[in-house]
């Protein structure tokens, strides 16, 4: 039988192994414990996910708080909340056009403040000629 002489190893060698399987297992105790997280209970919603949540609520709060302070039936007073942005909403939701003082009215959407809002056309008075100005007599 023939011994093939192998140089022991230096010290550094050892040290230098040592630490490596130290580093290994560091990695697979760190997997373990990841696992371990994963494998426990979860997060039902994601810190990210709580500052659009509280803004909904604060919302939905205002709006039942509008709707029980209001006049008008719940319905009606979504509709008018609905008929907010534009006058092809109010359309939409049936409430256009609308006079000073009713559901569906916004000033804004009363171009010529007559107090009515949404008009199906725009008022011509008898002395208009198309640009607008007054003929002279």
């Amino acid at each position: 039988m023939v011994v093939l002489p192998f140089p022991k190893p230096s010290e550094r060698r050892r040290r230098r192994a040592w630490q490596a399987m130290r580093r290994l297992r560091s990695r697979s105790a760190n997997a373990a414990a990841r696992g371990q997280r994963r494998a426990g209970p979860r997060r039902l919603i994601g810190r990210r996910h709580w500052p659009p949540l509280i803004m909904g609520g604060v919302m939905l709060l205002s709006v039942t708080g509008l709707m029980a302070t209001s006049s008008y039936p719940p319905l009606l007073m979504l509709r008018h909340i609905a008929a907010a942005p534009n006058c092809t909403a109010a359309r939409a939701v049936g409430l256009a056009p609308a006079y000073r003082g009713e559901p569906g009215y916004y000033a804004q959407h009363d171009r010529d403040n007559d107090g009515w809002a949404c008009e199906p056309w725009p008022r011509l008075q008898s002395w208009d000629n198309g640009n607008g100005l007054r003929p002279d007599l």
